[in-house]
This record gives C-alpha cells, structure tokens and sequence, in this order.
C-alpha cells in the first residue's frame, strides 16, 4: 500500500475518514522506516489484543504487556505521537474501570546504574532476598532520583515504574503500572507505611505468579505466551528462504538473507 487510494473498493474503504484523522496526529511520520512502522503494527496488535481481553468475560485480576507502558508525547502538543500510544492510553482507562491491574514487564530496560541498585538490595537485605524498588518522578513525595534527571521517558509519562528481582540468579527487571491506577490504589498521601504496604502486597502477587522453575522469577504467564509465539531457528530459516524466492520472483537484486554465521555452517 502507498495512499489511501489503495483501500477504495475493499472492506477497508468504510475506515478512510478515521484513517485519515489518524493520519493528523501522527507526529513523527518523518521517521516512519519499515523497523519503525513493524514495531508500530506489533504494539498495535498486543494493545488490540490486550482490550479484547478487557471486553471479553475472562475478569482477569491482573493483566501483563510485555514491554513498558511508555506513551511517546507530541513536545509540543502534549499528545501521543503515534497510534499505539492512543491505544494503551485508552487501555488504562478501560483497565481500571474493569478493575483490573494492567502492568507492563521489561526483561531489557534501560534504567541506568540497575546493578548498583541491585547490589544495595543484596547488600541491606541479604543473598536471595526478593525485592522491588520504585523510581519516583518528580511529583512524588522527595522527587525523582539524580540518575533519571537526564531520561526523558524514565519515569515514563503517565507510569509508575519499579525495579525488581525474585532471585539472585536474575538481573533485576522493570514492572510499569497506570500513575492514575497507582495513585488510586497503591499511594496513600502523607503516610509512607500505608503505601509500603499496599506496595508489599501488590508486589506479593507479581511474585505469586512467577515460581514456576522453568522461568523462576518471570510471570509465568508472560513466559508462556513468549514460549507459544517465538519463532524457532527452523522457522527462521523458512522464512528466510521464502522471502529469498519472492525478491528472485520480483526481479529484485539477490542479497544473503542468511546469518553471517551461516557462511561458515555455524
């Protein structure tokens, strides 16, 4: 597809005039390259996915998004730059009027000095201690940490992110949580105590749900759907070939697509 121009006469044709509204508030469309547009139609996929569940009759207590809950804001505008931004600012609101707790997990992360935190749990708390940590922004109680003030989205916009760790074996992960479900629920003004309770207790179910042996410390249920999507080596290399027999086809330029260890059978 190249315009709009493409969809006349298909199933998609009802849907231009909110394309194209959509197409005026995307800010960054100068940096649209295909990785971008590819990242942009996973996260759109998992955020529509994600509000089925909200819709459905499942009732989920907790519900996990793999990555954080960052929403990327126009500068000057002060709104969303790109469509999925639109979308899980919608599903925190849904979330928490079904009551349920959308969080957002990072495996990779790119919260600085994270190994120095962590070596201040292990160091007050003992070996093997299971821990978390917030990372307050500026509006919190004591303002932000000194090794965030040069990050723009960390603390992310409208998230609530903590460092945390089940076990020694694993490096420290981030967990985001919705700032207004946060403030709701979680933070209790002028008493610290309160708020390290309900902390303790929030952080006592993430934990719950990830002692599982094959992946100890993850949320299981991340593990598993990770587990039932990930492409194996093998289907890699169909894929590979499949894309190779198409370029041949269009009479595009042959190009290995193949790994580099590949040359030498590796």
């Amino acid at each position: 597809m190249t315009s709009f121009s493409d969809f006349t006469e298909t199933e998609y044709e009802m849907y231009l005039p909110r394309l194209r509204e959509m197409e005026s508030l995307i800010s960054r469309a100068q940096i649209l390259t295909n990785t971008v547009v590819h990242e942009e139609l996973r996260k759109v996929s998992e955020y529509a996915a994600l509000r089925n569940v909200l819709t459905s009759d499942l009732n989920p207590r907790y519900l996990l998004l793999d990555g954080g809950l960052a929403v990327f804001l126009h500068f000057r505008r002060k709104y969303p730059s790109m469509p999925s931004g639109f979308m899980l600012r919608e599903l925190c609101t849904l979330a928490r009027k079904e009551g349920v707790v959308l969080c957002g997990v990072s495996k990779n992360h790119t919260i600085p000095f994270a190994h120095r935190i962590a070596k201040m749990a292990q160091d007050v708390f003992g070996d093997g201690t299971k821990w978390f940590c917030l990372l307050p922004s500026k509006e919190d109680p004591g303002g932000g940490l000194h090794i965030t003030e040069d990050r723009t989205y960390i603390p992310p916009v409208l998230a609530v992110p903590y460092l945390f760790s089940f076990s020694s074996d694993n490096r420290p992960s981030r967990i985001d949580f919705d700032r207004i479900w946060w403030l709701e629920n979680v933070f209790v003004p002028n008493d610290p105590v309160a708020t390290r309770e309900n902390e303790k207790a929030l952080f006592r179910d993430i934990e719950f749900m990830s002692r599982d042996a094959r992946w100890y410390g993850y949320p299981v249920p991340l593990a598993m759907a990770h587990e039932s999507c990930k492409l194996s080596y093998e289907d890699l290399r169909l894929a590979r070939e499949i894309c190779r027999d198409v370029r041949i086809e269009m009479g595009l330029e042959r190009r290995k697509t193949d790994p580099p260890r590949a040359d030498y059978n590796l």
